[in-house]
This record gives C-alpha cells, sequence and structure tokens, in this order.
C-alpha cells in the first residue's frame, strides 16, 4: 500500500515528463504495438488481400498448416529425408560424408535459414575477435586499419548485393579470373617440364547458380558485408580491461597464448554474448541478400525463411495470404524469443 502510495506521488510530481515522452508513445503505438496486434489477430483467419472482406477465424489452422507445409520443410517428407542423411548407402551417387560436406541438406526454408546459419555464425564470431584482438596490439596504422575493415558495414545491402553478383560471375568475375589465373600458372609450369600443356583443366564454379555453392557464397558475402561491427564490439570490450592486468600476467611469465586465454576470453565474455546473440538473429533473418543475389534459387536452395514468409504475403501467385504469413512470422519470433532466452541462461551460467 505505502509503495502504491509513493508511485502515485512520483508521478503526479513528474507529470510534464510524462507529456513530454506521450508523442514518443503514441508513434509508437501507432507503428509498432498496433501492427503486432493485428498481426496476432491475423495469423488466427484465413485473410487474402486480395480480398480483406472474406477473412474467417480458422483458430490454429495456419500454425498447424507449417508443419505440414512442404516450403517450410518441417512436414515428414522432409524429415524422412533427413532420416536417410545418417543412413550410409542410400544413394551411391551421393553417399552420407558428400552430403553433410558440401551441405546438400533437404529442401525447406526452415532447413536453408539453418544452413545458412551453420556457415556463417561460427566465422562471423571467431574471426572478427581475431581480428580485434591483433588490431589491439597494433600502434602505426590502426586508425587506418579499423576503417577499411568497418567500411563494408556502411555499405546498403542492396548495393553490397549487387557488387558480389559481379564479383562472383563465373565468366568474368573476380574469384572465377583468380581460379583460371592460378590454372594457368600450374600449367604453365608443368608445361617446363612435360609436353601436355593442359594437365590442369579446372574451371571457377557457378558460384550463385549452383545449388551447392549459392549458400556459402552468400554467407562469405554477409560476413564481408558486416564482419566490421563485430570487430568494433570486441574491440570496445577490449578497450575496457585493465591493462593491469596484463602486465601483472607478464610479471608472472604468462604468455600471449596464456594471457588471452586467461584474461582476454573471460573478461570478453559479456561483449562475446552480445555478438553471438545479434549475429544469431541477424542469421534468423536473412532476407535481402537472398532475394537480390539468387532469388531463392537455384532450385529454392537459398530460399529462407524471412523470403518464403515474403513470397506467402506479397506474391501474387499465394493470393497474398496475410494470415498464414502472419502465422509464419510469429513462429519466427516465438523461436528467436526461445533462443534468446537459452542463450543468456548460457551465458549466466558460463560466468557462474
Amino acid at each position: 500500500m505505502a509503495q502504491t502510495e509513493s508511485l502515485l506521488r512520483a508521478t503526479r510530481k513528474n507529470w510534464p515528463a510524462y507529456l513530454y515522452l506521450l508523442p514518443a508513445a503514441l508513434v509508437f503505438a501507432a507503428f509498432v504495438i498496433y501492427p503486432i496486434g493485428r498481426a496476432a489477430v491475423w495469423s488466427f483467419t484465413d485473410l487474402s488481400l486480395l480480398d480483406p472482406a472474406s477473412a474467417r477465424y480458422v483458430g490454429w489452422d495456419n500454425y498447424r498448416a507449417i508443419l505440414s507445409d512442404e516450403d517450410v520443410g518441417l512436414d515428414p517428407k522432409t524429415l524422412a529425408d533427413w532420416r536417410s542423411m545418417f543412413r550410409a548407402g542410400d544413394d551411391p551417387a551421393r553417399p552420407t560424408w558428400k552430403r553433410w560436406l558440401t551441405f546438400d541438406w533437404p529442401g525447406g526454408a526452415v532447413w536453408n535459414t539453418v544452413k545458412f546459419t551453420v556457415l556463417f555464425l561460427p566465422v562471423y564470431v571467431i574471426i572478427p575477435l581475431i581480428i580485434a584482438a591483433m588490431l589491439d596490439h597494433v600502434r602505426t596504422g590502426s586508425v587506418f586499419l579499423r576503417t577499411v575493415i568497418f567500411i563494408p558495414v556502411i555499405i546498403s545491402v542492396a548495393v553490397a548485393s549487387v557488387i558480389w553478383i559481379i564479383l562472383y560471375n563465373p565468366n568474368y568475375g573476380i574469384f572465377n579470373l583468380a581460379i583460371a589465373l592460378v590454372r594457368d600458372a600450374l600449367n604453365w609450369i608443368v608445361g617446363l617440364v612435360s609436353t601436355n600443356e593442359a594437365y590442369f583443366t579446372f574451371t571457377g564454379p557457378n558460384w550463385l547458380g549452383d545449388r551447392l555453392w549459392a549458400m556459402p557464397a552468400i554467407a562469405f558475402m554477409c560476413f564481408w558485408n558486416g564482419m566490421g561491427l563485430n570487430v568494433l564490439l570486441y574491440l570496445v570490450g577490449l578497450n575496457r580491461i585493465d591493462s593491469e592486468l596484463y602486465e601483472a600476467a607478464v610479471v608472472d611469465g604468462a604468455t600471449p597464448r596464456q594471457q588471452f586465454l586467461r584474461i582476454t576470453l573471460p573478461l570478453l565474455r559479456p561483449t562475446t554474448y552480445l555478438v553471438v546473440l545479434l549475429s544469431l538473429i541477424g542469421s534468423l533473418r536473412v532476407f535481402g541478400q537472398m532475394w537480390i543475389m539468387t532469388e531463392g534459387g537455384p532450385q529454392d536452395s537459398t530460399v529462407s525463411y524471412v523470403m518464403y514468409l515474403y513470397r506467402v504475403a506479397f506474391h501474387p501467385t499465394r493470393d497474398f495470404e496475410f494470415g498464414y504469413a502472419s502465422a509464419l512470422a510469429f513462429v519466427l519470433a516465438a523461436v528467436i524469443f526461445v533462443l534468446t532466452a537459452c542463450t543468456q541462461r548460457f551465458s549466466r551460467a558460463v560466468e557462474q
């Protein structure tokens, strides 16, 4: 009772402050809370944007449909394909080890997103940490190097995607040209001791046109585009570590490797948690890069969950199914919430 009265007194005392916050609160309610609430209602209806008047309540049918949708990848057929991946010899042309190493996984938007996350998340977390640790010891040219590393971050997704489409071009892209130069150099070296002038005939792959290379190519582009942000976050965390700890470690005879493992990594846990969390959420929400670079191809091998959601909501062939798209969106939100909670719990357990 006393707490309630003190809260009321504080509210009456600070009411001018709430008036200043009111415009922002109204904008937030109009453009965030209301759309989310409206989408939550739509997720329980059979709603098409072409005929909103015919919307009808269907309960949990949209959510049940997700489990049987082959394009999502949680249907019994796709799960059976997953089980077959653990059985050696089912397909002599594509043995189990080859399917795993080439990420030739069963299709579906969910598994494409998982594939992207597996390819993207580890390097997006670990390599920036290594780069930041090296930059932290650079004195001459440090500002220049940090600027160069951060420049890709300020490039928009659309512009970066177009740039990498050109770089990945199988005919004149820089990667295949480099592979061709290596091939020609090897053939020239072999030609000095052999009359066979075309001993090596390998060529660069069709990076965005081959279903085995398209996803790794997009993951590498996303890593380049966003790596600088993680490097910056790690540098901020490194600057917060007291230098006296390293000086004491040097006095005790600790090697640079031991300093990194015993001082740097433990004290960077809060920063690492933030980097992992942001990277995980970003990988689950990937859309723009795939949409611009491949439009989900080849053979729907790069259709992410968010891209499929977009197709359901806005593609004419799906009749603008806003009800089903809303259900897909809330499932993704629930997954992100659960993973965030699990990551936070794991981080606290490690700190203890």
